[in-house]
């Protein structure tokens, strides 16, 4: 089983972040409306479920922050990337794969971790400012100009998920 408490946490998104800088913006694959935990997986469209259904992982790639984290401690890719885990929430998908998977087992505070440092990267926010803020148990948000509402290329921090 794989553990993951709040240090350790932190210390594989400090990996995915050492791979791809401080600075990297997560894109969504294609059109995606929410971050995927793994990006090229073959999928299929079945009408009649009304649901993906998965083809094949064969150039899958871990996706945003969590998935990268969770990949690198050694979650396998096809445990992150099926039709139903692949865009749940963060909690959700630990839920799963602790409870239906036993898999890994991950602390309430890096739970926490992951949630807050999640909903920054899904809010633009670049992964090293994700990772800073959820530390301090702190989502971030875009500011908007008063007048105009567009994004000023900063960001607000609001209270998150606890990590302490």
């Amino acid at each position: 089983m794989i553990e993951i408490d709040l240090d350790r946490a932190k210390a594989l998104v400090n990996e995915c972040i050492k791979e791809r800088g401080e600075d990297f913006v997560y894109e969504k694959e294609d059109s995606a409306s929410s971050c995927l935990y793994v990006h090229g997986v073959n999928r299929e469209w079945d009408e009649d479920q009304e649901e993906y259904t998965i083809l094949d992982f064969d150039n899958a790639t871990p996706g945003c922050l969590v998935g990268s984290a969770l990949h690198k401690a050694g979650v396998p890719l096809d445990k992150m990337g099926d039709a139903r885990r692949n865009e749940s929430g963060s909690y959700d998908l630990i839920r799963d794969l602790e409870l239906r998977d036993e898999l890994v087992k991950v602390s309430e505070h890096a739970a926490n971790y992951f949630a807050n440092a999640q909903a920054s990267q899904d809010a633009g926010a670049p992964w090293g400012m994700a990772s800073e803020a959820a530390a301090k148990g702190q989502t971030l948000y875009p500011n908007r100009d008063d007048e105009t509402g567009m994004k000023t290329g900063k960001f607000d921090a609001l209270s998150g998920d606890p990590v302490v």
